[in-house]
């Protein structure tokens, strides 16, 4: 007669027990951690700063670009601010593209670090200045998950201009190389979008486009040629699909494959359908 050894028997009905039990579900909260900062400690009139959104992204899920490819959701940033503050337009990274069969789409894995321009009434007083930052998830796996964060940061106010700046935080600045540069030489011309630029030591270029109603930018081709890049696209424009708003032709060009690594933003407004 064998005898079971009582001690492997004990973890066999631990194993099947803790099996049975429900899961943990997943949210997008939990798999994207929101944290928020600026890039200054103080506010003096005038002041033009940035609240930096980052995003921590479990493994192997990601989230979306501001033109989100074929398909998903982009990243959902409001900033609300005291009366007198100004909110620019969120500044986006560089991203990179996730393809799956036929599908491409544009987004962030890992990490990536939002910058939200804030400019400072010019009639500061001595104070506090809380901003309400709203984030809408929509993050991706094997199924997508959305969810919302809030966050808020306070700023200590100055009624007048410091003698000497402080320092950005030295992550947010590496964080701002990050960003796109503006692109000097984009055009469109006899239905094609043309535009170029420095490529340095830099041989492979990717192409993103943003999307705008009314406006179709067919695949584009980048050549690279005695440090200079290169991209050409067809374009075609639907004025009726316009929603009433000028047409934009506009994109990214993303050199090398590095975070890092330099990119030309540029947006062409076209509202004669021209």
């Amino acid at each position: 007669m064998v005898r079971s050894d009582p001690i492997l028997t004990h973890l066999l009905v631990l194993t099947i027990f803790w099996a049975g039990l429900p899961q943990e579900e997943e949210t997008a909260e939990g798999l994207v951690q929101v944290s928020v900062r600026a890039d200054t400690a103080e506010i003096h009139p005038g002041q033009l700063f940035h609240i930096a959104i980052q995003l921590e992204i479990a493994p192997e899920w990601h989230v979306y670009w501001k033109s989100a490819g074929d398909s998903g959701l982009p990243i959902g940033i409001d900033v609300t601010a005291p009366e007198g503050y100004r909110v620019s337009e969120t500044r986006w990274p560089r991203p990179k593209a996730f393809r799956s069969g036929e599908y491409t789409d544009y987004g962030y894995d890992e990490r990536a670090v939002l910058f939200v321009p804030v400019t400072a009434p010019e009639d500061l007083e001595e104070g506090k200045a809380t901003f309400q930052v709203g984030v809408g998830i929509f993050v991706c796996s094997d199924i997508c998950l959305d969810g919302n964060v809030e966050k808020r940061i306070t700023l200590r106010t100055i009624a007048n201009a410091p003698k000497a700046l402080g320092h950005p935080p030295a992550a947010l600045v590496r964080d701002f190389q990050a960003l796109p540069r503006k692109a000097t030489d984009a055009r469109l011309e006899s239905a094609t979008l043309q535009v170029s630029g420095p490529a340095g030591k830099y041989e492979k270029a990717t192409f993103f486009p943003i999307e705008s109603p009314g406006v179709w930018i067919g695949k584009a081709t980048v050549t690279i040629e005695k440090g200079r890049f290169e991209l050409r696209a067809p374009v075609k424009l639907f004025p009726k699909n316009a929603l009433k708003k000028p047409m934009r032709v506009a994109g990214l060009i993303a050199l090398g494959t590095g975070r890092f690594d330099p990119s030309y933003e540029f947006s062409l407004t076209v509202s004669d359908g021209k």
